[in-house]
């Protein structure tokens, strides 16, 4: 015990002076131990592991106890051989191993001659024995065989337990998407520069980090997971991207949907125009056989047609009064706002439009990746990837242009040893995008020469429930630069694993946007009596990172033949951001604010802080974890794992980014109330550069986001106790107890916004409000998830999963800023009243099952060529998935105040039975608004409803496909495939407007989708 301490201690103060990133596992692990016949352990045995791809070897020998470690293995095929002298050759063919797979086998040597051979073939056992996480890998067999609509990866994520998908943002155990780690080939890939996730914001990319044909598996781990796994709350996604080998093979393929084959959207009258064009295609093998090898890909795709869109928009009555009494309304009415199309009220204000709008998308994805052979078995392995989406649509009336960049990078070099093995890895990841609304190139009609940059663009007109386009020039973006160094150590029964990580997660931004005039009433709107006015004053454009390094010890121990015992320890350094504006001609960009809220009902700050020094930083994040696997049988047939850890991740970028203004006096943004706005004139149509002189005038503090000096890093406490049972050979059945829960997760609020009575600022010294940081926000999550999984035998393999679960929060769950979506600044009604906040987790359901099948008809034989070819061979494949509802929020109007809700007289009964049959799905008899304040024209207190209150109506949902493969010489096949996605055509029911001031409010006005087909064909050698 004494070695193995000196040695943890040598070693961990080594890994420190190594090159250190965010360590994510992309390679297998294979214990084993050696004995003879009788059970005697056999020391000095050769075993070599030989990738059937490629041929490369690496060899270990058992120890004293008979004991052999294989670490950072890349994951596929192996042929396994033991050699001892006295005994046969023991020999397994077709050992498939995963990525982040940990494996356990003991092997009984037959005593003879080593020229002799037992040869078998078996894969390796479905239970785990050597760890407690959760881990599923989705298969090459799943990744191209199953129905993935545009050939996205991320349909699959959403069947496994504990894990939804939404926008940008893939879920995992109860935690919002900033709490999941998006990774390939192990380095950070997320196409968001401030979230985690495949989709860049927006989500208008339909290729998700990498093409289809470049994966080679998709990994996912969460629970209890190895202290070698950095920077995430709950798991990890990771896709490993597909290796040549010493075969050339390659493919070309054609995917498509069209209107023609698509169902009517159960909304729409008709169908509108549709075509949507893939294409693409592969080719790998070797440069020099059994050394090196390159593989790559290409992926595109041309999408135009229409989009149904839908929007509440004035009903002619209000729009000829508007423009009677203020005849600058006309320029943004005519330019965003249809004339309502659905049934109403000729006396009503607002009125609802559907109808059909133009659309493109386009694509071009290449990904490449390299290995090879250097100094013996040394592995180095080089991979990039490259994606330019674009997307034009509309909002209402307002063409919107988006434009995406990504590019990734990732090397990592393995070298190994019969006693240790290393890893060095290296990651860059640069993601952005660029927003350009049409409305923001909109000028004053009457001068529309500007001061400044945007100085005159019109402004906008909200309130009274309209859809209200936004005018916005944004860009964000920025890199990630990732190192990290790894070394594993077999000491005895102990498999040691320790490294230190760097990482800088970076961002930046530009901005600017037209003002918006929110309006109470119709009458204020009339008159022209703003109820608020918001200014945005842009960002100048800047680039910023937030550090961080780190280590890491992993143990893991092999107690007993039947218990192993899994200790870790990672502790992370954050640092402050650091902020680069990107040329000092351009501006400024800086942040300011003061030391937290000293007193939060008067609003009186602590001192101001320096410049660009918002927050303290972060050095002492210490997360332990533990697990073990017990295999009580010693067969590796039942096995019980469990255990407890603490995972850290850095703060979230964009709470940064968000804050950068251009001076003490002038924020990125400013909200003027109906008081103020008054005081200084602001009516429509007020520009931009009146609203910056008069604030340069005022030469007062102002400032846009405010932090608890206090903000610190957020991390989770996991839990785990499993069971894990092996049926058969190939079926497993698992069922786990899996809770956490989330401490000092940021939390959203406005501060110092208007009394709801008088309509005055609590602080009129310095009239200003924006959001609040601090790290109060905490989450709650206890769920019971059971799968039964099959791997592919006799035709067949599927996966069958139910999670019941529960999330709590305050305001979403999630540890990013709101622009990453999952978290919420519009939850709290009452700045010193969050504990009656809590309420469900962003994405939160109940109850979920879902699956996937893969069936192949047999191959017939025994039956003519012709038969064999027209009958034989079939695969059908789906996936399904059903679940409750979804949580949703009901508000009130508060136009320029508080977050609102309203009241709710009869919780009881607030949910119609027949809303299948009439649309309405809240009883409207049920909730109440709150009385409005006659001064500040706002709720006079918050409503009684909670935050996501509501429950919207369930789902169920079965993608389908057929399709078969065709032989049209040797080495080459013709594959054909039609995917049905919700092939029953069942009608899903989408959330009920929430806002009890709609005309629609508790009605059901979208669908989840109708039925739509693609057809697919790939030509393969």
């Amino acid at each position: 015990m004494n070695v193995v301490i000196r040695t943890t201690i040598a070693l961990l103060l080594l890994s420190v002076a190594v090159a250190p990133a965010v360590a994510q596992v992309t390679t297998a692990t294979f214990y084993g131990t050696v004995t003879d016949s009788s059970q005697a352990v056999l020391p000095g045995a050769s075993i070599s592991m030989t990738h059937e791809g490629t041929a490369v070897v690496t060899t270990k020998v058992s120890d004293e106890k008979g004991e052999f470690a294989f670490t950072f293995l890349p994951p596929g095929p192996y042929t396994l051989k033991i050699e001892l002298p006295g005994f046969k050759t023991y020999v397994n063919s077709g050992f498939e191993l995963g990525a982040a797979q940990s494996v356990r086998r003991s092997f009984s040597l037959e005593v003879g001659g080593v020229a002799e051979q037992v040869t078998v073939t078996s894969e390796a056992p479905l239970v785990n024995t050597v760890a407690s996480d959760q881990r599923l890998s989705y298969s090459k067999l799943q990744i191209t065989e199953l129905p993935l609509a545009n050939r996205d990866f991320t349909g699959l994520l959403a069947s496994n337990t504990g894990m939804s998908y939404s926008g940008t943002n893939i879920r995992m155990n109860g935690m919002g998407g900033a709490g999941t780690r998006i990774t390939v080939d192990g380095t950070e890939a997320t196409a968001f520069s401030e979230g985690s996730g495949t989709s860049m914001f927006g989500n208008f990319n339909k290729i998700g980090l990498v093409g289809l044909d470049a994966i080679g598996e998709i990994q996912t781990t969460k629970g209890i997971i190895s202290a070698e796994y950095a920077g995430t709350l709950s798991g990890n996604v990771n896709v490993i991207t597909k290796a040549g080998t010493n075969e050339w093979h390659g493919s070309m393929f054609e995917n498509y949907t069209g209107a023609a084959l698509n169902a009517r959207n159960q909304t729409a009258a008709t169908k509108p125009p549709f075509t949507f064009n893939q294409f693409g295609g592969s080719i790998g093998g070797p440069i020099f056989k059994n050394k090196t090898f390159i593989f790559g890909a290409y992926e595109g795709y041309r999408q135009g047609g229409q989009d149904i869109l839908q929007g509440m928009v004035p009903t002619p009555r209000l729009r000829s009064a508007m423009i009677a009494a203020v005849p600058a309304y006309q320029t943004y009415l005519d330019y965003v706002f249809p004339l309502p199309n659905q049934p109403y009220n000729p006396s009503a204000s607002v009125a609802l439009f559907v109808g059909p709008k133009p659309h493109r998308y386009g694509e071009n994805h290449v990904d490449v990746r390299g290995d090879t052979l250097l100094f013996g078995n040394n592995n180095l392995s080089v991979s990039y990837s490259r994606s330019r989406p674009s997307e034009y649509t509309f909002q209402l009336l307002d063409p919107t242009h988006r434009n995406g960049k990504q590019d990734r990078i990732n090397a990592s070099y393995v070298m190994g040893h019969p006693s240790w093995t290393s890893e060095s890895r290296f990651g860059y990841n640069y993601a952005s995008w660029l927003r350009i609304d049409d409305l923001v190139m909109q000028r004053d009609p009457g001068n529309s020469t500007e001061a400044i940059l945007a100085g005159r663009r019109i402004p906008t007109i909200e309130g009274l429930n309209f859809f209200a386009p936004d005018g916005e020039v944004q860009f964000m973006g920025g890199a990630t630069y990732t190192a990290e160094h790894k070394i594993s150590k077999i000491i005895g029964t102990h498999a040691l694993k320790f490294g230190g990580i760097f990482a800088t997660r970076g961002t930046g931004r530009y901005t600017y946007i037209n003002p918006e005039t929110t309006y109470a009433s119709d009458a204020d709107l009339v008159a022209n009596v703003p109820s608020r006015f918001h200014v945005g004053f842009g960002q100048n454009p800047f680039s910023l990172y937030l550090p961080e390094w780190g280590l890491f010890l992993q143990d893991d121990w092999r107690a007993t033949p039947k218990l192993t015992l899994n200790f870790g320890l990672r502790y992370d350094w954050y640092g402050n951001v650091v902020i680069h504006p990107e040329d000092p001609k351009n501006g400024p960009a800086v942040i300011n604010t003061f030391a937290g809220i000293l007193d939060s009902n008067r609003f009186i700050y602590g001192p101001l802080r320096p410049e660009n020094d918002p927050v303290n930083p972060d050095h002492l994040n210490l997360g332990p974890r533990f697990g073990f696997a017990y295999n009580p049988d010693g067969q590796e047939k039942n096995v019980i794992p469990g255990g407890f850890g603490v995972m850290f991740a850095p703060r979230n970028n964009s709470v940064f980014a968000s804050a950068i203004g251009t001076s003490l006096t002038i924020p990125y943004d400013r909200v003027f109330s109906a008081t103020e706005a008054k005081t200084y004139g602001f009516k429509y149509p007020t520009y931009l550069e009146q609203t910056k002189a008069t604030v340069v005038a005022e030469n007062k503090v102002s400032m846009g986001y405010m932090f608890d000096p206090n903000y610190y890093a957020p991390y989770t406490m996991n839990m785990s106790l499993s069971v894990q049972r092996a049926i058969t050979g190939s079926m497993m059945f698992e069922t786990a107890f899996v809770g956490n829960r989330g401490v000092k997760f940021p939390m959203l609020r406005w501060y110092n916004q208007i009394d709801r009575i008088t309509g005055l600022r609590p602080n009129q010294d310095l009239p200003f409000e924006s959001h609040y940081y601090d790290s109060m926000q905490q989450t709650f999550y206890a769920s019971w998830q059971s799968s039964l999984r099959k791997r592919f035998s006799r035709n067949l393999s599927f996966n069958l999963h139910h999670t019941w679960g529960k999330g709590l929060a305050y305001v979403g769950g999630n540890a990013a800023g709101w622009f990453s979506g999952d978290i919420s600044r519009t939850a709290i009604q009452d700045f010193n009243n969050v504990k009656i906040n809590r309420s469900p987790v962003s994405g939160d359901i109940n109850q979920t099952v879902s699956g996937d099948w893969v069936y192949q008809l047999p191959a017939l034989t025994n039956f003519n060529s012709a038969l064999r070819q027209v009958l034989g061979g079939w695969q059908f494949s789906g996936i399904l998935r059903a679940q409750t509802g979804a949580a949703f929020d009901i508000t009130q109007l508060s136009p320029g105040g508080p977050t609102s809700r309203p009241d709710i007289l009869d919780i009881k009964h607030m949910y119609l039975d027949d809303y299948r049959a009439t649309g309405q799905y809240l009883n409207v008899a049920a909730f109440a608004k709150v009385p409005v304040g006659a001064v500040s024209k706002v709720p006079v207190r918050p409503g009684n409803a909670a935050f996501m209150v509501g429950r919207g109506p369930g789902l169920w949902n079965v993608d389908f496909a057929v399709g078969k493969s065709f032989a049209v010489r040797e080495n080459v096949r013709f594959e054909t495939r039609v995917d049905m996605f919700n092939a029953p055509n069942h009608t899903n029911y989408g959330n009920p407007t929430g806002s009890i001031d709609s005309p629609n409010f508790g009605r059901i006005t979208t669908t989840r989708g109708a039925r739509t087909i693609q057809i697919h064909g790939r030509l393969s050698f």
